[in-house]
């Protein structure tokens, strides 16, 4: 028998995560907010926005408290299957 000439898709999550940042409680601190941006479908697990741990607010995950960056920021959102996306967000201030 012969093999099949494809392989069989995977299940690998796209997102398209968006963020904002807004003044912190501290000086020269902000908060960074973010959107997966994943799918209705998809149940995220955790965040990590510049490797803190964000908490879910509503239906944003938030870092608080954290130093203003100009700079792309690494983010690594984590599913309940297991799976993860990694990446980095431009976080611009929030509107």
């Amino acid at each position: 028998m012969a093999a099949p000439a494809f392989a069989a898709a995977s299940n690998v999550i796209e997102c398209k995560p968006t963020g904002c940042k807004a003044p912190g409680q501290g000086a020269d601190t902000k908060d960074y907010f973010l959107s997966p941006g994943c799918g209705p479908n998809v149940e995220v697990l955790a965040v990590t926005i510049g490797g803190s741990t964000a908490k879910l607010v509503g239906d944003q995950w938030v870092v608080y408290g954290q130093p203003d960056s100009e700079a792309f920021l690494p983010v690594t959102i984590t599913f309940v299957d297991g799976q993860t996306w990694t990446g980095s967000v431009k976080f611009l201030p929030c509107k």
